[in-house]
C-alpha cells in the first residue's frame, strides 16, 4: 500500500506537542511499513486546530451551546499551540471555567466525507482539563449520521451510548467513540489518540458522517478548569495496492502444487509476489521457506515445485502494484504434500473394438502399482504392470497408482498403559478425533468384562450424524484382555467421532491419567464428551499409514466395429415347413469371417451363399459377425415370417344323396397374410387442447402409453406374427404439419388398464423421426416389425417433442370401461431434460384413441 505522510502538506507555524510528536512517530512507522494513502479529513493546523478563523464556524464547526458552559475559541488557558484552541467557559471566553451547579451540555460538531476502502481510521486530539467529577464532568466525542441534531437532553450522568438525542441508537445511528474525565492538576497536555473499530469503519465507509464534541457536566462536585483541546486530527487510511483473495491450493502431488487466487477488483499492474511456507510469517526469511516467486500481471495461477513431501505448507500472496506499492499478504488455509511414494515412470494405453477387454500397462519406480476405475477413491480393480479391464463397449479411463502398505497406532495399547485409575464405562461417550490425511481406521481394541454381548462401535462426524455403524459380540471378559474389533474404515482429513453402543457388562476405562491429544501422524485423538482427565474404552486404534502415489490416467479406447446389413430386415411370410428366400450379407462381410445365429435351430447355409431359413412359427434372428484374429464383432437381425398351412372347407350341396346321384361340393380355404384391423370404433373427437392425441403440439414434450388386450386385438381379427403399422384419423393438424423425436416402442403387460407408465421391456419399432402429420388417416410404418404371440396384452408408448405452442391434433377415439391410456407433458425442451428421465405421474384416461393395426389377418 502506498502511504503519503502528512509532513509535505501541513505548515510548521506551530510548535509541535507531545500528542502531535507522537503523530508523527505513529506516521514514520507507517512510512517504514505498507505504502498507502492517507486522507487528512481533520487538519490539526488548520480547521484542527482552529488556525483558520476566529469561531468555531469560521473553522467548519457547528457549535451548539447550553445556557450557562459555552465553546469559546481564545488562548486563555495558555497551553495552546498556535494562534488559539476551543475551551469550555461560563463568561463568554474570558476565563477557562465553568459553573459546577448549572447542568450543561454543550455541542460542537462538523460532518465529514469519509472515503471508501478505508484500512483505518484514527482520530487525534491534545487536551487539558479536570471537571473532578468522574464520570459526570468530562467531553465524550460520537460519530453519528447527518440527520441528527445533538440537544441538551443528554448525554447525562454516567451514560455514554445513550444520548436522548432524537434518532440516535448507538451501533446502528450512530457511535459513542470516546470519553475524557480531567486531572486534579491540568498542568501537563494529555495526547489522546483513538482508532476506528472495524465495525465503526464499516459503517463510515463511503459516507459523510458528522462529528460531535459534547462537554457535559452535572449540578454538583464539579472541580475547575473545564475541558481544552487542540490540534484535532482525522485521518483515513486507503491502500492503493489491493490483496488479492481466495487462495486455494490444488494438484498436491509429494513436492508441487498448483497454487491459485482471486484477483482484486483492481489489478495490480506489475502482477504478483508468493511464498509457500512451512512456517515464519511471509517475508520472514529462508527459514521455512519451501518456495517463492513472481507472477505476471493477469496471471493468478502458479505451479509451485521443490517442496518436501509429507509437509504443511501456508501460501502466501500480494498484489505488486510497482514503484514498491504493494498490498497486504494473503494467506491460505494450509495444504499437506503427500508422503514420499514412488512414481509412476510410463504408461500404455489399450484398445478393444466394438466390445471386449483391453490391456493396459504401467510401470513405476517402485512400489506396487494398483488399477482404479476412478481417478480418487473407490477398490482397487487390479495389481501389478499388465491390467486386463473388464469388457467395455465404449472408451473408458483407468487410473493408476503406486503404493507401498503401512499402519500407525495412536492412543495408549490398554487401560494399564495409560496409567492412571481404571474402572467399567457403562454409559455411552463420544471420543473425538481428527483425521489428518486419506486413511483407513483399521482397527481398536476394547476390553469387555463380560463375553457373549452385543456391542458395536459407530463412526460419526463432528456433529454427531451416524457415517456408520461396527456391531461386535466380545469374545473375552474379565476387563484386562483386549479384543481387536476390525473396522477398515475410509477417513478423508477433518473431525470425527468415535462413539460406543456399549455390552451390558461394560468394557474398561481409565478415569484419571488421561492427556490430550494422542498424536500420530494419521490422525490425533484429541478428547472425549465427558471428562479431560478419562480415557474412554477403545484403545491402540491403528491407521492405514500406506503412501500412495496420485493415479495417472491410461485410456482403453474401444473403435467401432464396421456394420454389417442383410439383403433384408424381414422376409415374405411363407407356410410353415416351407424354407424363406435367401438371406445374404449386403455390406460389411469383408471384415468378419465368423457368423453365428441365434436361434441356431432352422438356419442352414453360409456367409457365401447366404442362410435359409426354416422355423415352425415366426422368428427373429440375430447374426454375430466377428473375427477369428480380431476382437471386433457387430450383430443384424432379421424377421423370418411364417404363416400357417391353409385350412381347406368342403361343403356339399345337397349334404346326402341317393344312390347314383349327385352333389355338388364347394371348397374354401382360409389363409394368413398381411391386413389391417382396427380397434376403436368411436366417432368421438378429441379437443385440440387435451390429452390424449395423436400429434401433440400444445407442449415440447409429450408421452403417452395405451394398452391392448389379446382378447381385443383377435377380436378384431389380428392373427400372431408381424406387427407392422399404426394409423390415427384426426379432423385437425394442430399448431404444427409435424412432430419430431417421434418414436414408437411395443411391450407385453399382463395388466388390462394402465395405473402409470411402463419403462421396462418396450421394443423400440419406429423413430426417432420426424413425422408430418395430414387430416385424415395417418399411417406409421414400422421400421423394425413388432411379433406378437397372438396371446399376451401389448402395451403402446408414443413418446414425441412439439412445438410447445396451443393446440394439438383432434384425434377419434372410443371411451373404455378402465384407464387404458396414460399421458403426460412438458415445456421443458427434451435438449434440457428428457421428460421420459423424470419418472412423471402420468395423468390416466379412459379416452383410447382408435388404432389401425397393421399385420396378419384372415383372408379367404
Amino acid at each position: 500500500m502506498k502511504k503519503t505522510t502528512l509532513l509535505s502538506k501541513f505548515g510548521w507555524h506551530k510548535k509541535p506537542t507531545q500528542g502531535w510528536s507522537a503523530f508523527c512517530l505513529f506516521m514514520l512507522t507507517l512510512w517504514l511499513g505498507q505504502l498507502q494513502a492517507q486522507t487528512v479529513l481533520i487538519n490539526p493546523t488548520g480547521d484542527g486546530g482552529f488556525e483558520t478563523g476566529t469561531t468555531l464556524a469560521a473553522n467548519g464547526w457547528t457549535a451548539l451551546d447550553d445556557t450557562t458552559n459555552k465553546w469559546a475559541l481564545g488562548t486563555t488557558p495558555g497551553w495552546f499551540t498556535g494562534n488559539r484552541g476551543a475551551f469550555i467557559s461560563n463568561d463568554g471566553g474570558t476565563t477557562w471555567n465553568y459553573n459546577t451547579t448549572a447542568t450543561s451540555r454543550s455541542f460542537f460538531y462538523r460532518d465529514i466525507a469519509f472515503p471508501a476502502g478505508a484500512t483505518a481510521v484514527n482520530l487525534s486530539f491534545d487536551w487539558r482539563g479536570n471537571g473532578n467529577d468522574g464520570n459526570y464532568d468530562n467531553l465524550m466525542v460520537y460519530i453519528i449520521d447527518t440527520n441528527i441534531t445533538p440537544t441538551n437532553v443528554g448525554p447525562t450522568g454516567t451514560n455514554t451510548t445513550t444520548t436522548g438525542w432524537t434518532g440516535y441508537t448507538n451501533g446502528t445511528t450512530g457511535y459513542y467513540l470516546l470519553q475524557r474525565a480531567g486531572t486534579a492538576n491540568p498542568t501537563t497536555t494529555t495526547a489522546v489518540a483513538y482508532a476506528f473499530t472495524t465495525a465503526q469503519m464499516n459503517y463510515v465507509a463511503g459516507k459523510t458522517k458528522r462529528l460531535v464534541f459534547v462537554w457535559k457536566n452535572d449540578s454538583s462536585d464539579g472541580t475547575n478548569p473545564p475541558a481544552s483541546l487542540d490540534n484535532i486530527s482525522l485521518t483515513s487510511t486507503v491502500p492503493t495496492c489491493f490483496a488479492p483473495t481466495a487462495i486455494v491450493s490444488s494438484a498436491i502431488t509429494k513436492n508441487s502444487a498448483t497454487i491459485a487466487w482471486t484477483a482484486p477488483a483492481t489489478a495490480p499492474a506489475s502482477g504478483y509476489q508468493y511464498e509457500v511456507r512451512s512456517s515464519g510469517a511471509a517475508g520472514s526469511g529462508a527459514t521455512g521457506l519451501g518456495a517463492s516467486g513472481t507472477s505476471p500481471a493477469g496471471v493468478v495461477t502458479q505451479n509451485v515445485t521443490g517442496l518436501a513431501p509429507s509437509t504443511t505448507y501456508t501460501v502466501y500472496v500480494r498484489s505488486d502494484c510497482g514503484s514498491g506499492d504493494f498490498s497486504a499478504w494473503t494467506a491460505s488455509a494450509t495444504f499437506t504434500t503427500k508422503c514420499d511414494y514412488f512414481d509412476i515412470t510410463g504408461t500404455t494405453p489399450g484398445t478393444v473394438c466394438g466390445t471386449g477387454s483391453a490391456v493396459l500397462t504401467a510401470t513405476a519406480s517402485g512400489g506396487t502399482i494398483n488399477w482404479y476405475a476412478a481417478q480418487t477413491g473407490g477398490t482397487a480393480l487390479g495389481t501389478g504392470g499388465t491390467f486386463n479391464t473388464p469388457v467395455i463397449a465404449t472408451t473408458t479411463s483407468f487410473w493408476a497408482e503406486t503404493s507401498v502398505p503401512g499402519t500407525t497406532s495412536v492412543g495408549p495399547v490398554s487401560p494399564t498403559a495409560q496409567g492412571g485409575t481404571i474402572g467399567t464405562q457403562t454409559i455411552e461417550w463420544e471420543v473425538n478425533f481428527t483425521v489428518l490425511q486419506n486413511t483407513k481406521l483399521i482397527s481398536v481394541d476394547v476390553f469387555p468384562q463380560t463375553a457373549g454381548q452385543n456391542g458395536a462401535i459407530i463412526v460419526r462426524s463432528s456433529s454427531g450424524t451416524v457415517i456408520a455403524t461396527y456391531p461386535y459380540v466380545t469374545s473375552v471378559g474379565g476387563g484386562a484382555t483386549a479384543q481387536t474389533i476390525t473396522l477398515n474404515h475410509t477417513l478423508t482429513p477433518g473431525s470425527y467421532q468415535l462413539y460406543p453402543t456399549l455390552p451390558s457388562g461394560g468394557v474398561s476405562r481409565n478415569v484419571s491419567g488421561a492427556t490430550y491429544p494422542y498424536t500420530s501422524a494419521a490422525a490425533n485423538i484429541t478428547g472425549n464428551g465427558y471428562d479431560p482427565t478419562y480415557f474412554m474404552g477403545f484403545y491402540n486404534w491403528k491407521f492405514d499409514l500406506s503412501c500412495a502415489s496420485p493415479r495417472t490416467e491410461v485410456v482403453a479406447t474401444v473403435t467401432s466395429a464396421p456394420a454389417i446389413t442383410l439383403s433384408a430386415n424381414s422376409t415374405a411370410a411363407v407356410c410353415s415347413g416351407s424354407s424363406s428366400s435367401a438371406i445374404t450379407l449386403a455390406t460389411g462381410g469383408s471384415n468378419y469371417d465368423t457368423y453365428t445365429w441365434s436361434p441356431a435351430t432352422g438356419v442352414t447355409g453360409n456367409a457365401t451363399n447366404g442362410w435359409i431359413f426354416n422355423p415352425a412359427t415366426t422368428t427373429t434372428y440375430t447374426v454375430t459377425a466377428s473375427q477369428s484374429a480380431g476382437s471386433c464383432a457387430t450383430t443384424a437381425t432379421v424377421v423370418v415370417n411364417i404363416n400357417p398351412n391353409p385350412v381347406v372347407n368342403v361343403a356339399a350341396t345337397p349334404a346326402t344323396i341317393c344312390e347314383g346321384t349327385s352333389s355338388s361340393l364347394a371348397a374354401t380355404t382360409q389363409t394368413v397374410g398381411p391386413g389391417t384391423v382396427t380397434v376403436g370404433t368411436g366417432t368421438t373427437l378429441t379437443g385440440d387442447t387435451t390429452q390424449p392425441t395423436a400429434f401433440c403440439n400444445r407442449w415440447a414434450q409429450y408421452w403417452n402409453q395405451t394398452v391392448f388386450t389379446a382378447a381385443e386385438l383377435t377380436a378384431a381379427g389380428l392373427k400372431p406374427g408381424n406387427i407392422t403399422s399404426l394409423a390415427y384419423r384426426i379432423t385437425s393438424l394442430g399448431s404444427g404439419t409435424n412432430v419430431t423425436n417421434f418414436t414408437i416402442r411395443i411391450g407385453t403387460t399382463t395388466n388390462s388398464s394402465l395405473t402409470g407408465f411402463t419403462t421396462t421391456g418396450l421394443n423400440l419399432v419406429y423413430g426417432p423421426a420426424t413425422y408430418t402429420h395430414a387430416i385424415g388417416l395417418n399411417t406409421i410404418t414400422f421400421t423394425t416389425p413388432y411379433v406378437w404371440d397372438g396371446t399376451s396384452n401389448i402395451i403402446i408408448d408414443i413418446r414425441q417433442d412439439g412445438a410447445d405452442l396451443t393446440y394439438n391434433a383432434i384425434t377419434y377415439y372410443t371411451a373404455t370401461a378402465d384407464n387404458t391410456t396414460a399421458s403426460a407433458t412438458t415445456s421443458v425442451l427434451s435438449s434440457t431434460t428428457v421428460l421420459a428421465t423424470t419418472n412423471p405421474t402420468p395423468a390416466l384416461s379412459k379416452n383410447r384413441l382408435n388404432v389401425v393395426f397393421g399385420g396378419q389377418t384372415n383372408t379367404t
